[in-house]
């Protein structure tokens, strides 16, 4: 089976991306979700390793960039 997002071209619209995530039950919601200190470490990483992923990035990650 292909990886949920490889299916979509960059010339195909929001339905589309839509429609993968349904196919493959992927919560929507990690998209958007705000990553803060307490993801981390939920995620078992330490501040200070949050910290410099931040300062690489120049941004906060996204929920997938920390995974």
């Amino acid at each position: 089976m292909d990886p949920p997002f490889s299916t979509i071209r960059s010339d195909q619209s929001v339905p589309a991306l839509i429609s993968v995530i349904s196919r493959f039950q992927i919560n929507p919601y990690i998209f958007s979700m705000e990553v803060t200190v307490k993801t981390a470490k939920q995620l078992r990483l330490t501040e200070e390793e949050f910290e410099l992923i931040r300062q690489k990035l120049g941004r906060t990650p996204n929920f997938n960039e920390l995974c």
